[in-house]
């Protein structure tokens, strides 16, 4: 459209096409768009959820209270590391660094996500728009997914068998929806948990595994030592 002097209007090329400062604006209400879709299923997820009370207590929000917790995976995965040195089992040694260092990676992400963008938890504000500095929730991401995906992410990369990582990924997807059927989280925050954890392990994975390389190379290339 053009303005009485012959100008264009802002954000119309020549050409009908928009210009930079038109693209960059309709990018902006796109976010938001989708944030409100994001809330509408978490919110028609939690629905479901407290439309059946007994879920609350059942034995997969139990399990996924207490079994993904960091206090109970990282002994376990020490414990991995340390059995798996002591009786030469390198894939059990390396699950246990890997998971080690994925739980470590994903809790600190977990943490920066949540001091940055805090959100209300679903039992105490029941709105899942309750976004920014007045909600004092950190619900944004769930940890527990996050240690969950970890956990199954070390399981899966450290002995490389479809049938152990479709089991290892299966029981953390159950046992993060436990956090959605206790309330605790929305469906959103165990979404991005699981994302987390998985992406800090196999980061770990890589960098363990190039790691191990480099030194197993550095051995073989080392000089014999004189026998006489």
């Amino acid at each position: 459209m053009r303005l009485d002097d012959g100008r264009l209007a802002y954000g119309q090329l020549g050409d009908g096409r928009l210009d930079g400062g038109e693209r960059r604006g309709r990018k902006k209400t796109a976010f938001p768009v989708a944030l409100d879709w994001i809330c509408r299923l978490d919110e028609a997820a939690r629905g479901n959820c407290l439309a059946r009370p007994a879920n609350r207590t059942g034995p997969v929000a139990v399990l996924g209270r207490y079994a993904i917790k960091r206090h109970v995976l990282i002994p376990a995965f020490a414990g991995l590391w340390g059995i798996g040195g002591r009786c030469r089992k390198p894939r059990l040694r390396r699950a246990g660094m890997v998971g080690l260092a994925g739980l470590a990676g994903a809790a600190l992400v977990n943490s920066a996500i949540k001091a940055t963008l805090p959100r209300g938890r679903p039992d105490d504000c029941g709105s899942a728009r309750q976004w920014g500095a007045g909600s004092q929730g950190r619900s944004f991401p769930s940890g527990h997914a996050g240690s969950a995906f970890a956990a199954a992410t070390a399981v899966a990369t450290s002995f490389e068998d479809p049938l152990v990582a479709g089991v290892a990924f299966g029981c953390a997807a159950v046992l993060s929806a436990g956090r959605v059927l206790r309330d605790r989280h929305w469906l959103s925050d165990v979404v991005a948990g699981a994302l987390v954890g998985t992406a800090a392990t196999l980061l770990a994975a890589r960098l363990i595994v190039r790691d191990g390389r480099a030194s197993a190379s550095a051995s073989a290339s080392a000089p014999l030592p004189d026998p006489g």
